[in-house]
């Protein structure tokens, strides 16, 4: 499988802003409890007690390869511009740049077209099903690109994705196990298409 694109700083050309965490500490005599993340709205994400907007998409169409119908979808605090030069395009933020990307590669087994419906996190294609992996990134360097040591990346290891409506406008939802922590969000924004098809 290619690398996904939010790793191709070359197609998803990226103008991050630096994000900020804040931690807290327990004091020594509280046994420490987990507090129970809040429920992310429309177009929201839950992270760790936190909640991330998520105004503007992406959607990159692969088509039908060797491992079924493939697509990658990018879901970001930014809004997107999309700059055309020729035959290339690309996505920019606007000028309050981007913090956050929550980025999906879906496969299809089997199917010939982009599938509608639940999707079940795996990190191998089964035929006649329908998988996702998702990477939950924060850029912490300001440098346009989300691979940097001092970034933040995350993986989901277990979850389900549902999806439906038409494209662009899709309606998403996810409910992700991160390890320690669970990610959940939902998203119904119009997506921006690029097609990647042969």
């Amino acid at each position: 499988m290619n690398k996904p694109f939010y790793f191709k700083p070359h197609f998803f050309t990226l103008l991050l802003t630096t994000c900020v965490f804040l931690s807290c500490s327990s004091s020594d005599d509280v046994e420490d409890t987990p507090e129970t993340d809040p429920e992310p709205g429309a177009n929201e994400l839950s992270w760790d007690g936190q909640i991330y907007k998520l105004n503007d998409g992406i959607f990159i169409d692969y088509g039908v390869s060797d491992e079924g119908y493939q697509v990658e979808i990018g879901l970001t605090d930014a809004m997107l511009i999309r700059v055309i030069d020729g035959d290339d395009q690309e996505l920019q933020p606007d000028e309050n740049g981007i913090e956050y990307l929550m980025g999906f590669i879906l496969s299809s087994s089997s199917a010939i077209e982009f599938t509608i419906g639940e999707y079940t996190f795996s990190n191998t294609e089964e035929l006649g099903t329908s998988t996702f992996t998702a990477d939950w990134l924060i850029d912490r360097t300001n440098n346009n690109e989300f691979e940097d040591p001092g970034d933040f990346t995350l993986s989901a290891l277990n979850g389900t994705m549902t999806i439906s409506g038409t494209l662009p406008d899709l309606i998403i939802s996810f409910d992700l196990s991160m390890g320690q922590k669970n990610l959940k969000g939902n998203f119904s924004h119009s997506l921006q298409y690029f097609d990647q098809r042969d």
